[in-house]
């Protein structure tokens, strides 16, 4: 993305039981913002992304979204060890007011360079569109 700035990896704030700390999340959106920050990304590794179920981070998504009512990109993690549930991931933040989905590489398998390719070419291809330039 030409000129967008910092894009913060956010963390996802836990309750000592490991459920996910809504009130915590927003506060960090809302310090990451304040201090200028030009995108968030959510869900990643850094988010513990895939600790979470699909439903939960799809509630990370809509808290993220409302806070930020699209004055900055929201990225979300979208890795999943498979082709199919990356595609559902991405589908699924989309929904939740997602404009940019992130992926590796799924997970366990080795994968040559061709399968690479054509994993993230499918991807792209039955991801829904990105509202921004990449």
């Amino acid at each position: 993305m030409k000129d967008l700035g910092p894009v913060v990896p956010i963390v996802t704030p836990c309750n000592l039981n490991g459920s996910m700390d809504l009130d915590g999340f927003r506060s960090v959106c809302n310090e990451m913002l304040d201090a200028g920050c030009k995108g968030i990304f959510i869900a990643g590794t850094t988010g513990r992304g895939p600790w979470f179920s699909l439903s939960e981070r799809i509630k990370l998504c809509k808290a993220a979204a409302d806070r930020i009512q699209g004055v900055v990109p929201l990225f979300a993690g979208c890795t999943s060890s498979g082709l199919p549930g990356m595609i559902e991931n991405a589908c699924a933040m989309a929904d939740a007011g997602a404009q940019i989905a992130v992926a590796t590489v799924p997970t366990y398998f080795h994968y040559n360079q061709t399968e690479i390719e054509t994993i993230y070419s499918k991807f792209a291809d039955a991801s829904p569109p990105s509202r921004y330039c990449l």
